[in-house]
């Protein structure tokens, strides 16, 4: 048997068992949990084989996390029990990977505390529809503007994810993994006020989607909000492409941008760094 008191750090991962906080009991009687010393957890499962599990869901044993300042999660559910264990500890940064709606949240209450937080989210989890979903980050990023860093990544390759309804002033780094149209994103930029790092991965990059980008560059020029309000400094643009008969000089991508620099630098003056790259 673990002493918990002692445990400064627990790397968690489940599989084919379910896990059970009952382990780290100082004997059977004990109905409280511990961790004296733990400073850091990092806990995923295997949700592609098995239906999700809650990393705690407050039955059996209460846990006590009265050193605790880093959290990373992958792939469980968040349960209200363990929203109100957290909010006692000293958590500073909490990491929250292939996230549902439903436990995005239940988190809502711990992001005044924290100063560090990044969402890696799939929209195709879970039975919330993607508009859904953005309301709920709605909900989160316009309570981060205390945090360091708020950290976005945004991924579904199934489904269009609607960025019209986007409402993220606090959030500070955004990736894009998702189907989206340029048009939209342009209509959501203006209400990330705080993003200094962007990185979007575009699939399928051809003449029709350039035209598209382009179109809605130049539509969105004329009406578009205090340009000087964005703080975009980074910007990475990703091939999802077959890199196979492609020289890095060649990328798709490459062309465009150059042609279209003005305009995209119309939109975010303050880039100082860009990249284009393969995926």
């Amino acid at each position: 048997m673990l002493d918990p008191r002692l445990i400064r750090s627990i790397k968690l991962f489940t599989d084919d068992i379910d896990f059970d906080w009952r382990f780290f009991q100082l004997g059977k009687s004990s109905k409280v949990v511990v961790f004296e010393s733990l400073e850091s957890v990092n806990a995923s499962c295997n949700a592609y084989e098995r239906p999700r599990q809650a990393l705690y869901d407050g039955q059996h044993v209460k846990l006590k996390f009265p050193a605790l300042r880093s959290l990373d999660i992958s792939e469980f559910i968040i349960e209200p029990p363990l929203v109100k264990c957290l909010q006692a500890s000293p958590l500073e940064s909490l990491s929250y990977t292939h996230g549902c709606a439903y436990s995005i949240k239940n988190l809502i209450p711990l992001i005044a505390k924290l100063k560090r937080l990044k969402l890696s989210l799939e929209f195709n989890v879970g039975s919330s529809s993607g508009d859904d979903y953005i309301r709920t980050l709605n909900d989160v990023f316009q309570q981060t503007q205390d945090l360091e860093i708020a950290v976005c990544t945004v991924w579904d390759d199934s489904k269009l994810v609607n960025f019209r309804i986007v409402d993220w002033p606090f959030l500070t780094h955004l990736w894009i993994q998702a189907v989206f149209e340029f048009d939209d994103f342009l209509v959501a930029l203006p209400k990330m006020t705080s993003l200094v790092n962007l990185s979007i991965l575009i699939a399928g990059f051809n003449e029709g989607y350039s035209a598209r980008a382009v179109a809605a560059l130049k539509k969105h020029k004329r009406g578009y909000p205090d340009r000087f309000a964005s703080k975009v400094e980074k910007l990475r643009l990703e091939h999802e492409i077959e890199l196979s008969g492609f020289e890095m000089d060649e990328l798709p991508l490459r062309p465009f941008y150059k042609k279209n620099l003005k305009l995209i630098k119309w939109y975010m003056p303050n880039v100082k760094w860009v990249a284009i790259v393969p995926m």
